[in-house]
């Protein structure tokens, strides 16, 4: 089971909770990726890793759910937001 502080705070810092739970020993366990496909990941797209620890360890429910709506939201926010900065 994942604890309740990393599901919430991941959500709001993803690669500053996957960072703390590497020091902290913390991370859930085994997901099924290699180690350098976790690292790739937690540097690059941390959202699809958080996605895919909640759904190796929780199965789909509600916080694979708020996870992905937020995943979604960020990725759709940041294409107009730059292309509002460009216009400008």
């Amino acid at each position: 089971m994942i604890p309740l502080w990393w599901l919430v705070l991941s959500l709001v810092f993803p690669r500053i909770t996957l960072l703390l739970s590497y020091f902290g020993h913390t991370l859930p366990p085994h997901h099924g990726i290699p180690d350098w496909g976790s690292i790739i990941l937690a540097v690059f797209l941390p959202r699809i890793l958080v996605l895919i620890f909640i759904y190796q360890n929780m199965g789909i429910g509600l916080w694979f759910f708020v996870h992905a709506f937020v995943a979604l939201c960020v990725w759709g926010g940041s294409g107009s937001r730059a292309r509002r900065r460009r216009n400008n």
